[in-house]
């Protein structure tokens, strides 16, 4: 429970006077938080007064505010400082990069129209937002493309708005132009507002749009409810076409979303953007409180796509039971976009529901008519979880019947009502622990509650192939692996039974990189005298490592004892300003843009060091990949970030001829997420169009389940064993290769990093067997999009998503160690077309390796060497039913098969299903390796093709077939 203290509990607070806050005036001495003194000519503080302004609630202070403001910006930055116990009245005004507007009295918005000018529409709406018109008032704060802006003090903006509101309600002056937002932030960055009060806003209060990096923490803002909508749309926090955000430990109580995601309307949103639109993604709303209001909402404004937003310990103390839904995802028909990737966790809402219910999803809303299945909005991955309203009707969900909603999760719901739920047009999706009862029956929703295997029949399932023409050629190294940067300075890389885990995995690829490498200095060769405290301006010592010879060494000599190749990722930081978060510490912001617009220049000097030495070195042949920067499309942002990453690799490219001529290089290693919006996408081509000439490939990041805390126990196989959440992969490869193909690397990508989850998985869920149904069907359906490498994230971690855990620091392989195993050791890198005409029965094929032995010490060659046969790669998604196979001809002509089954052990403690278990078993046999014992050899069972084939309920593996030859695999295996 979160409890908001007696002190900043909102008052009686009048209308249409000066209002002041006994609150104590702290001011920070130095410069604020988020401002950087680098970027400034001289910091300045300015008292609005020094420019003639009068405190008395009375004079006109407006060229005193413009003046101050342009003074600070003319000196390169500082804070304009409105000084406490005065009121100080003005017209708008707009605010500049660098500058603090710090409010410590009060600031009072004129009360005449005619002082707020006429100014065009938003692009991403092409209409007025509170009229529908073409025009509207300027807003009383405005920022239009500054950056580093903060608004702070313990003072009150307050804009006047009993003046407009009983005009808007009859119509009385300025018919047809919408009324002015208290605070309009627009296309800005790097922006931080901080414990002031937002008072009585003629319209919306605070409006973010097209922005980046956006903190708003303990602030109160305050508009009334009105009855009868007399003062309608005084919305709290309207965050629009904005990424990167975090809403904190404010109060805010208002009349009408207290919080609400947007990203434009109808077509203009879908198409301003040069055609693309623009998401508000990445943004988390946590321990607020909310008085009067309509609760924590998405939409109804949602064209341009909304992803990734988290509402989480947030209490609603709403005091009109007529009002207030808590929970609220809208769209209107016809307005289109998506929404992905939203939950509503741990809230509280004390009175909610009124009207429609407390937690509603609903398409239609204040519209009608139908869409169609481009004009629907796209709705998947929807979570409400630990949801109590105490008081309000239950709601429901209610989607088109042209684009059902899919995969949406009700867990530990619970609304003190006995109401009805309502839910039309549901595809998939769980309600478990939710009262009133109803809502999974209203849905269709089968039970969660683990389920034991039945002896229904197989469900029958044909498979087609294409016998004459591979889809795909992919490296031999295509099962790849990793080591993350933060990890790989602590692992005993001498130890035997690593070694052992290792070996069988001959041939592919090691990638060594991740966000720590961005980090690192290599205190080596003609650098070997730096250090973490000898860093050149503007480096900082925040997260610096440093990587000695020895350890390099140590490295290269792991990577050529297990004939592994070598990826590194280098750091394409040094010389930069450190990597830092925009707002606080914790990381929940991203990086803070570098690029405003031109970058830093990156320093080479580092990384010559290392090269030269590595070219000395009698393992240099390892080092066949090497890599420069990881994740910095948030970092080195927009089409100057993408261009300057390029450039480095042009540079790159000069050291890698002149010091290690035969190694390749892979870039940019984007951040996860960026194939799914226009603008990651954009910056994709920006790169591939700057780089076609130095980058061999382009690398990416997926992980396609998105945040691995949010995944849900009690609902899993709506995550693992959904077709439609697992094809999220493909698309997202189209979706690059369409961007990048115009500069020759459609057939050049390499998955860099991936696992199903990010933020280091789900312990108890990615590292158990179910997780391998994603593992085995990305390495599928990524084989056949002709996807070079596929490195796996991560080969060693104590908990999470490794392929071997070392927790207790014993080496402990996991499900999908195994899975790796036999996909590298059966498979080569020719690829064949194959289908099922069962959507649950997911199957890829190679062409099959020649035979060796595959147990502990021995591997197939996975991407070369004579091709017998074929090998079929399936995972069966029925959670309780076998499959019973048609196969295709030229398999059906073979006399035998050899199968290999892979399905679940015992489950772990505390398992939600029986999938949820660290033990795998090959054929009924758990498959077992730890120190002192060989690894077990990974053998099928031979079988008469006359054989009825049926694959198990919940199961995947392979099945190879020896004695076919198909024309498809007489093509020579790319290397």
């Amino acid at each position: 429970m979160f409890w908001f203290g007696n002190s900043l509990l909102p008052g009686a607070l009048g209308v249409l006077s000066c209002v002041f806050l006994a609150i104590p005036v702290q001011f920070t001495s130095g410069v604020p938080t988020g401002l950087s003194p680098t970027k400034m000519v001289r910091w300045i503080s300015i008292n609005v007064e020094e420019y003639g302004a009068v405190g008395d609630n009375h004079t006109d202070n407006t060229i005193s505010f413009r003046k101050a403001m342009s003074a600070v910006a003319a000196a390169g930055g500082g804070e304009v400082v409105v000084p406490p116990g005065k009121c100080f009245q003005t017209a708008p005004f707009n605010l500049s990069s660098n500058v603090v507007l710090r409010v410590e009295g009060t600031v009072r918005a004129i009360e005449d129209f005619h002082a707020f000018p006429i100014i065009p529409v938003l692009p991403s709406y092409g209409h007025d937002l509170d009229t529908n018109s073409n025009a509207r008032r300027h807003p009383f704060i405005f920022a239009v493309g500054a950056s580093n802006i903060s608004i702070v003090g313990h003072g009150v903006i307050d804009g006047a708005g009993a003046y407009w509101w009983p005009h808007f309600y009859n119509h009385s002056i300025d018919p047809g132009v919408g009324r002015p937002h208290l605070v309009e932030l627009n296309d800005c960055s790097g922006i931080e507002i901080a414990d002031v009060t937002l008072l009585n806003s003629a319209f919306w209060t605070l409006h973010p749009i097209y922005c980046k990096d956006l903190y708003i923490h303990d602030i109160k803002l305050l508009s009334p409810w009105c009855q009868n909508y007399k003062c309608a749309n005084t919305d709290g926090i309207d965050v629009d076409s904005t990424v990167n955000v975090l809403i904190e430990n404010n109060y805010i109580s208002c009349g009408d979303d207290h919080v609400t995601i947007l990203s434009g309307a109808g077509e203009a949103g879908r198409t301003w953007n040069n055609g693309h639109g623009m998401p508000s993604k990445n943004i988390t709303v946590r321990n607020n409180i909310l008085g009067t209001g309509m609760g924590l909402s998405v939409g109804s404004s949602i064209s341009g796509g909304i992803e990734d937003v988290l509402y989480v310990g947030n209490v609603m103390n709403e005091t009109r039971g007529e009002w207030g839904q808590g929970a609220h995802l809208k769209t209107r028909v016809q307005y289109g976009g998506y929404v992905y990737n939203v939950a509503w966790v741990d809230n509280d809402f004390k009175v909610a529901g009124a009207p429609g219910g407390a937690i509603v999803i609903e398409t239609g809303y204040q519209s009608g008519g139908e869409c169609n299945a481009s004009t629907c909005t796209d709705i998947r991955d929807i979570v409400f979880r630990n949801l109590t309203v105490h008081s309000g009707s239950p709601g429901g969900v209610n989607c088109y019947p042209a684009r059902p909603c899919i995969n949406v999760t009700f867990d530990n719901v619970h609304v003190n009502d006995t109401g009805t739920w309502s839910c039309t047009n549901v595809a998939s999706g769980s309600a478990t622990d939710v009262s009133p009862p109803g809502l999974g029956a209203a849905c269709g929703f089968a039970s969660a509650a683990p389920t034991a295997r039945t002896t229904a029949g197989p469900v029958p399932a044909v498979v087609e192939m294409n016998e004459t023409t591979p889809v795909a050629h992919v490296s031999k190294r295509f099962v790849a692996f990793t080591i993350d940067s933060s990890t790989w300075l602590h692992v005993d890389l001498e130890d035997a039974f690593l070694n052992a885990l290792v070996a069988p995995f001959a041939g592919t690829l090691l990638r060594v990189g991740g966000t720590q490498g961005d980090y690192n200095i290599y205190t080596i060769g003609a650098m070997a005298n730096m250090s973490c405290h000898t860093l050149p301006a503007p480096m900082t010592t925040y997260r610096c490592a440093e990587i000695s010879a020895a350890q390099w060494t140590e490295l290269l000599r792991f990577s050529a004892r297990n004939n592994l190749s070598l990826a590194f990722g280098l750091s394409d930081m040094y010389g930069r300003p450190t990597k830092s978060k925009a707002a606080d510490s914790d990381g929940l912001m991203g990086e803070k843009p570098q690029c405003n617009p031109t970058c830093p220049a990156h320093n080479m000097a580092n990384i010559e060091a290392l090269l030269a030495y590595t070219a000395r070195s009698p393992y240099k042949d390892v080092l066949e990949v090497l890599e420069l920067g990881n994740e910095l499309n948030s970092c080195l942002n927009g089409e100057q970030g993408a261009k300057a990453q390029a450039e480095d690799f042009i540079a790159l490219a000069d050291l890698r001829n002149k010091y290690l001529p035969s190694a390749r290089l892979y870039g940019p290693d984007a951040h996860s997420y960026t194939e799914f919006s226009s603008e990651g996408l954009e910056w994709f081509q920006h790169f591939a169009d700057t780089g076609r000439d130095a980058v061999d490939a382009i690398t990416f990041h997926m992980y396609i389940l998105g945040q691995g805390p949010a995944l849900n126990a009690k609902d899993l196989p709506a995550s693992f064993l959904n077709a439609t959440m697992l094809d999220r992969a493909k698309e997202g490869v189209l979706a690059i290769k369409k961007a990048v193909g115009d500069y020759g690397f459609a057939d050049k990508l390499v998955a860099g990093e991936t696992s199903s989850a990010n933020e280091g998985g789900h312990e108890g869920i990615t590292d158990t067997f179910i997780n391998g149904f994603w593992y085995i069907d990305q390495l599928g359906s990524l084989a056949a999009l002709n996807v070079s490498s596929f490195m796996r994230q991560t080969l060693l971690a104590s908990k999470g998503y490794p392929l071997v855990e070392n927790a207790t620091g014993t080496l402990v392989p996991l499900p999908d160690y195994w899975v790796a195993r036999l996909y590298h050791t059966l498979t080569t890198g020719t690829v064949l077309s194959v289908a099922s005409a069962n959507r649950n029965l997911r199957v890829y094929a190679h062409c099959a390796a020649s035979r060796s032995p595959m147990g502990g010490g021995a591997s197939a060659d996975a991407g070369g060497g004579a091709r017998a046969g074929v090998v079929l790669v399936y995972a069966n998604l029925n959670l309780e039913t076998g499959v019973a196979v048609t196969l295709p001809p030229a398999l059906r002509a073979a006399k035998t098969r050899e199968e290999f089954f892979l399905t679940a052990g015992d489950p772990i403690a505390g398992a939600s299903m029986p999938l949820q278990s660290r033990q795998v078993k090959l054929n009924g046999k758990v498959l077992t390796g730890s120190v002192g014992h060989p690894l077990p050899p990974l053998t099928g069972v031979s079988v008469s093709n006359d054989v009825a084939l049926v694959l198990p309920a919940a199961s995947y593996g392979f099945l190879r077939f020896d004695d076919v030859a198909l024309p498809a695999c007489g093509a020579p295996s790319m290397v």
